[in-house]
């Protein structure tokens, strides 16, 4: 599936509706240069999610994480929230650093990862591609990995 973003209001709005199509455990991957809007992608996401407080980069970090208004088990009443773990991978040589950040503690949650590139080829979930078209416009793919 492809779209065009027109904004970065439009990215997350996308992001938002992804969301939905989301289940506990789903990693996200986001491929894109460097401006392309992969934090405004996640910030739709963690709306589309329950997140109630500001989405940022977690550029020096590596990962931020946000409580997400899903429950750990919806059928039950009260369950606790999951968490958004949010990376960024620009700085990693490889799935093993992924792992090494705390990545399996957030596999009953939802995971979003930047420059998943820098990640290796051991990824599954979704990918999401964002490419500069113009000054404002981005194409935004997605597909489904193995």
């Amino acid at each position: 599936m492809t779209t065009r973003s027109h904004s970065a209001d439009d990215t997350e709005r996308f992001g938002e509706r992804l969301a939905r199509l989301l289940r506990p455990g789903d990693a996200v991957w986001l491929y894109g240069d460097l401006g392309a809007g992969k934090t405004a992608l996640v910030r739709g996401l963690a709306r589309g999610l329950g997140v109630s407080v500001r989405v940022t980069s977690p550029t020096y970090a590596l990962v931020n994480l946000y409580d997400a208004a899903v429950p750990a088990e919806p059928e039950s009443p009260g369950a606790a929230p999951r968490c958004l773990a949010h990376y960024d991978a620009y700085r990693l040589e490889g799935f093993d650093d992924l792992v090494g950040t705390g990545w399996d503690e957030y596999e009953s949650g939802f995971r979003a990862v930047e420059w998943a590139e820098r990640a290796g080829d051991s990824v599954s979930g979704v990918c999401v591609m964002l490419e500069d078209v113009s000054e404002t416009e981005r194409e935004i793919s997605l597909c489904f990995l193995p």
